[in-house]
């Protein structure tokens, strides 16, 4: 059993090194690279680790973007998931945002699948660089999207824990596959969990239509012996394994799961209450939902990465756009390395002729890597061939969107679909799948079960279909027009970048047709038995992790790398930060109008309690808000008033306080009821929100009936204590009173709970102006109120994650147990030794046979 891990041990060495030498800057260098994404999150959780420091607990509520909203959203403690511990530690001690760490585990978890498929360990760890290193994960890398990286990191060992239990291991497949969906559920990108759950369906589907269509006892890769039984019997406790697996993974997360889907319901992924978004069904609006979607055409990128223009962050020297772009910004006295990053922005804005709104990275699966896909089609048999090309097939639909019939259907009609937007997130799995059909590809190839001529013809198909898909791009090159939604705006260089398009085009074209016939020719060389299955295997390797390296340096340079003294720079207070901080009371907000935009930038919670922000899913009302109001301050300053907008910052060095500011709660002496939550918002534009609260009719019925307000001077109300979710106000009244706080409403029964004197209120917090909360306070005088947020769905899911999470433990323990009862680890070796067996020419049946010296000997 030891002998059998050398390899293994090796294979992961390996697979380290390729990431972090890849990643050399952050790994060794102490640099890091910029990620914008990372850099927002981290702005937006500044409050919430503060207290998480402060009082060693992680508050449910944070005001540090949109004027609150639930924290568990940027950042959530364990929730109960005991897999914690396995998650960090496969982290390799780095930080959730390090690229060279979630590479390293990508690369592990597509070795173990590729294992599992039945590969050589050589051809495995080929695989698994090619997945890691692949351009759309160096896409995730430099945007920063480093929750999406980590999701597709475990993906792999979901799919691997499946089909060990279709093959009739139940126990180890079930607990690989929970704590691979545990650990991926952890790492928080829902959407990426999503597609690998329909992507185990259509593994299911495979498996099935095997087990009714085949008669073998044995799923067979081409020399690969995988000991797959098979059944009707089988499948169906494959498919209770998976999904007591499934189960459990996703219990692991109750908490993380539950509070996301409550909170679904009240952002723009929910239903409104407004007449004008009745349509919506509960979803995102879908034009919205299909902003980055792949046109079909575009699809050609994963075979040309230049088809559609390149992507922002790419490199286009070789282009008279580019050429202009230096030579105007040279002219200006920029520095060399200055004037180089700016034409490239230029040129990489300006090429891009796609129908998305932009592209950092245009994705290519490898030229190389298609063309073994298509050989996979022809040499691979078995249930895994099935799943791997519909899986791709699937993908490529999902990433397609509205512009083919699957996209539409899916948001009209599949549970939860219509929640997520860029669809082109699914390529991610399909590179896995295309990936995974090229390395059984090369298992089959090198197998002594077909003989030489059928190898040849099904080599000879493959070729001859990736070469013509070149061609055909090269000929597109000419024919296309080549126009692009915003060519309105490049005036009289429109002709010559249209020729930078074809140009790029072609090239790759015919960069990729290179790349194909190289690798060609070296499986038609083993076949010539010129080369050892190792060596071949080796050099098809070196050819496609090339080809994948080579294209991933358009897109990351050593400019991408900051140390943290650079990184610090950009993030640095302004003196307007300044002013602002030096306010004596910090509980107001802040309105950031330096960009333009303050509700898509984060920057601003670094220091402050934003009304802007950057979120994914905002609260639907709040954006409503910000839609009707919030767009148009100049008219609508009462509206920043009510939110505690204390001050308004226009530029680095000035800032604007607004005196309307209302502070952290009031009580109002009117009360205007209107019919919807339409007329609501309507009012909004020219009621008071100092004297007046502006309530719906069935909340005034519920919650405001028999009350009718009585101001009296000597009324106060004032916050006494912050905490994110637990704030404490003291109040006096002589009579009852309706108090307003500037604070985002966020349904009593999902968690906001109101305390006086330590003993719940009669009443709870309910919605007034559309947005804010409200509540009906008894007379007293000193009263201490609570608004404590303790959400049912956190505290009840944490109990239920403790427990399915300790199961998988249990689980674990027995299937390790299992694996070493059954004699460890498969034989890493299945790759033939010897060359190619030739074929022994016939001799005709008159010529002499020439004796040996041995029967020279024997004559003798």
């Amino acid at each position: 059993m030891a002998q059998r891990l050398v390899p293994h041990v090796i294979a992961i060495v390996l697979m380290a090194a390729f990431s972090y030498m890849f990643y050399s800057p952050a790994a060794f260098g102490g640099k890091q690279i910029r990620q914008p994404d990372v850099e927002r999150a981290q702005a937006e959780q500044v409050e919430i680790q503060k207290y998480l420091k402060e009082t060693g607990k992680s508050p449910l509520w944070t005001n540090a973007l949109f004027s609150g909203m639930p924290s568990y959203q940027l950042l959530m403690d364990e929730g109960g998931n005991l897999t914690r511990p396995i998650f960090y530690a496969s982290l390799q001690g780095q930080a959730m945002t390090a690229p060279h760490a979630a590479t390293a585990l990508a690369m592990f978890g597509a070795y173990l699948l590729f294992l599992i498929l039945g590969a050589d360990w050589r051809l495995s760890v080929m695989g698994a660089v090619l997945y890691g290193l692949s351009n759309y994960y160096v896409d995730l890398a430099v945007a920063g999207h480093a929750t999406k990286m980590l999701a597709l990191a475990y993906m792999p060992g979901i799919f691997a824990g499946a089909i060990l239990a279709f093959r009739g291991r139940y126990v180890v497949g079930a607990g690989l596959v929970g704590l691979m969906m545990a650990l991926q559920i952890y790492a928080n990108h829902i959407q990426i969990t999503y597609y690998s759950m329909l992507m185990l369906a259509i593994m299911g589907i495979a498996y099935l239509v095997q087990t009714l269509t085949q008669k073998t006892t044995d799923e067979v890769i081409d020399g690969a012996d995988t000991h797959a039984k098979t059944g009707i019997k089988n499948w169906i406790f494959g498919s209770l394994a998976v999904a007591f697996g499934l189960a459990i993974g996703l219990l692991s997360n109750t908490a993380r799961l539950w509070t996301t889907y409550e909170f679904s319901s009240e952002t723009t992924r929910g239903k409104s209450e407004l007449s004008t978004k009745a349509d919506q069904n509960g979803g995102l609006d879908e034009k919205y939902a299909n902003d980055w979607t792949y046109s079909i055409p575009e699809t050609f990128t994963l075979l040309a990465p230049n088809f559609m223009g390149g992507g922002a962050s790419g490199t286009f020297e070789n282009t008279q756009l580019y050429k202009l772009a230096l030579s105007n910004v040279q002219q200006q006295g920029a520095s060399p390395e200055q004037a180089k990053q700016y034409a490239n922005q230029q040129a990489g804005a300006a090429l891009y002729h796609g129908e998305q709104p932009f592209v950092g990275v245009p994705i290519y699966f490898g030229a190389a890597v298609i063309f073994l896909f298509f050989l996979g089609l022809f040499n691979v048999r078995g249930a895994t061939k099935h799943w791997l090309w519909a899986t791709l097939l699937f993908s490529l639909m999902i990433s397609w969107g509205n512009h083919f019939f699957v996209g539409d259907l899916l948001f009209k009609y599949f549970p939860f679909y219509n929640k997520f937007r860029a669809v082109t997130q699914a390529l991610g799995i399909g590179q896995l799948a295309i990936i995974g059909m090229a390395v059984l590809a090369l298992q089959a190839f090198f197998s002594a079960s077909t003989d030489r001529k059928t190898k040849q013809t099904q080599l000879l198909i493959a070729t001859g279909i990736t070469v013509g898909l070149c061609f055909f791009v090269v000929l597109l090159s000419s024919g296309m027009d080549l126009g692009g939604a915003k060519d309105e705006q490049l005036g009289n260089i429109l002709s010559m970048v249209k020729q930078d398009r074809a140009s790029i085009m072609r090239a790759d074209a015919m960069r990729s047709l290179f790349v194909i016939l190289l690798a060609a020719a070296t499986l038609f060389a083993y076949l010539r038995g010129m080369l050892k299955p190792a060596i071949a295997a080796l050099v098809v390797g070196l050819i496609t992790i090339g080809d994948s390296y080579l294209v991933d340096t358009r897109y990351i340079h050593d400019t991408d790398f900051v140390t943290k003294s650079n990184q610090e720079e950009f993030i640095k207070k302004t003196p307007a930060d300044e002013q602002i901080l030096a306010d004596k009371d910090p509980h107001f907000r802040v309105l950031d109008l330096r960009n333009g935009n303050p509700f898509a930038s984060a920057e601003t919670s670094r220091y402050h309690k934003s009304m802007g922000g950057y979120f994914a899913a905002k609260m639907g009302t709040y954006q409503e808000l910000v839609d009707s109001c919030l767009n148009k301050i100049g008219t609508h300053m009462h509206v920043v008033g009510m939110l505690n907008g204390k001050y308004l910052i226009t530029s680095d060095t000035s800032i604007s306080a607004n005196p309307g500011a209302l502070g952290n709660a009031w009580f109002v002496a009117n009360i205007q009821t209107v019919a919807n939550a339409d007329a609501a918002m309507t009012a909004l534009h020219t009621f008071n929100p100092a004297t007046t609260a502006v309530v719906t009719k069935d909340i005034a019925d519920s919650a405001l009936k028999g009350f009718t307000p009585q101001i009296d001077s000597t009324n106060s109300i004032k916050l006494a204590a912050y905490n994110p979710d637990n704030m404490t106000y003291t109040y006096s009244a002589k009579t009852e009173q309706l108090a307003v706080f500037s604070e985002v409403y966020y349904p009593a029964e999902k968690g906001w709970n109101l305390y006086i004197n330590g003993q719940p209120a009669a009443s709870n917090i309910f919605k007034v102006n559309y947005l804010l909360r409200a509540a009906r306070l008894p007379a007293g005088q000193n009263q201490k109120l609570e608004m404590r947020f303790e959400p049912r769905a956190f505290y009840a899911g944490t109990n239920i994650s403790r427990i399915a999470s300790g199961s998988i433990w249990a689980i674990l323990v027995a299937a390790i147990y299992l694996t070493v009862r059954g004699g460890g680890f498969p034989n890493p070796y299945s790759l033939p030794t010897e060359p190619m067996p030739q074929p022994v020419a016939a001799k005709a049946a008159n010529t002499p046979t020439r004796a040996t010296p041995t029967q020279h000997r024997r004559k003798k």
